[in-house]
């Protein structure tokens, strides 16, 4: 089973770790990421193993997922149904 990111009662020292990594998270892969102004980027999705960490999944069915908002954006804004 797999060990949960605990976010109880966590120390200052415990609270500025989680930040760091998500910080590192966001510089290394999402800075680099063409959607990166329309990802919700929640630390939540990059818990696993009692850290964070990328979580690739969640990336590419996100990148699926705005990709096809927008594409039916704009075909609603093409045939004048918005």
């Amino acid at each position: 089973m797999s060990k949960k990111l605990k976010l109880t009662n966590l120390s200052e020292t415990e609270m500025k770790k989680i930040v760091k990594d998500f910080i590192k998270i966001n510089k290394e892969i999402c800075y680099k990421c063409n959607m990166k102004f329309l990802c919700d980027r929640c630390y939540v999705h990059f818990a696993k193993d009692g850290r964070l960490r990328v979580n690739k999944l969640y990336c590419e069915m996100n990148k699926r997922s705005i990709k096809r908002m927008l594409e039916r954006f704009v075909t609603l804004k093409e045939g004048r149904l918005i």
